[in-house]
């Protein structure tokens, strides 16, 4: 049975009521502008997210109302001047509150059309500050440990689980000669083990890291890339960077002025040993106590006792 025009007309208010409703609740900033651009209506979400009254917006330039800043001004008046042939949905963009205060939104704009006429246009915003904040802050975050990373003093190398390189920072390439471009996806341990031993030594440590995902650490050497040997001492330990991705973190020090500086200082024992026992001078060490912990040679020869 159709419907007669009076329940038609109901029908179509009902519905017209519950798309008021849904404007006017919409957690979505809603502004329809007439065809010179003039506010003739803005939801409760819009009022609230640009500090206007709707009273305050009513009848106002569009721009007048959300570009109220230099800054802003140029790229909101391409919009509204191109929304009446051109819908636009714009990702990310900025706008001005009535205090002046900048805030970040996107946009969906496009022409209100009556009989295949344009005879207005709308606009939907929503605030994306908190998103953009967020996504700022993982920015710094990420910036941070970029400049810890790069800027480590000791040489860092990650790689995935064949022990291919991933990324090295600046002091890996100093310590080791090799550059980026040498390491990223290349076989590591084929580079810093060339030695047959140093290599079992290296994939022997690469199945340990990986079975008992434990950190582990070792005094060892590598080859740097003109093929000499250095001594460095290894941190080596796997972690998840999510579910799907696992890394090998390497941190290399060089040893070369700590062996050095060992080998000086047996070098000064040595010499301030010889020193002793060829003083022809009788000397003697002991505590406080009296108890004799060192003589040297002239003293044995000279009273005449032994060394037991």
């Amino acid at each position: 049975m159709p419907l007669s025009d009076d329940s038609l007309r109901t029908d179509l208010e009902i519905v017209g009521d519950h798309l008021h409703l849904l404007v006017e609740s919409s957690p979505e900033g809603m502004v329809i502008c007439d065809d010179c651009n003039r506010i003739i209506f803005a939801n409760p979400q819009f009022c609230s997210m640009f500090g206007w009254g709707r009273d305050e917006v009513t009848g106002k330039d569009i721009d007048e109302v959300v570009a109220g800043a230099e800054e802003v001004a140029a790229e909101a008046s391409l919009v509204s001047s191109t929304v009446f042939s051109t819908p636009h949905m714009i990702p990310d963009a900025v706008r001005v509150r009535k205090d002046g205060k900048m805030i970040n939104v996107s946009i969906l704009a496009g022409p209100v059309l009556a009989d295949g006429r344009t005879v207005g246009a709308y606009g939907i915003y929503r605030d994306i500050s908190f998103k953009k904040k967020a996504e700022d802050d993982i920015r710094r975050e990420k910036a941070f440990f970029e400049n810890l990373f790069e800027k480590a003093p000791e040489a860092i190398l990650l790689c995935g689980r064949e022990a291919r390189g991933i990324k090295v920072n600046r002091a890996f390439t100093e310590l080791f000669g090799y550059t980026r471009e040498d390491i990223e996806g290349e076989d590591v341990n084929l580079l810093l083990a060339r030695d047959p031993e140093l290599l079992r030594e290296a994939r022997g440590l690469d199945a340990l890291s990986w079975s008992t995902w434990k950190p582990f650490s070792l005094d060892t050497w590598r080859t740097r890339k003109d093929g000499t040997r250095i001594p460095v001492g290894i941190l080596q330990f796997p972690f998840k960077v999510d579910d799907e991705n696992e890394v090998e973190y390497t941190i290399y020090r060089d040893r070369t002025s700590e062996l050095r500086a060992r080998a000086a200082l047996r070098r000064e024992k040595a010499f301030f040993e010889n020193l002793f026992e060829a003083c022809p001078d009788a000397i003697i060490l002991s505590n406080r106590e009296g108890q004799v912990l060192r003589a040297n040679r002239a003293f044995y020869e000279l009273f005449g006792y032994s060394k037991e």
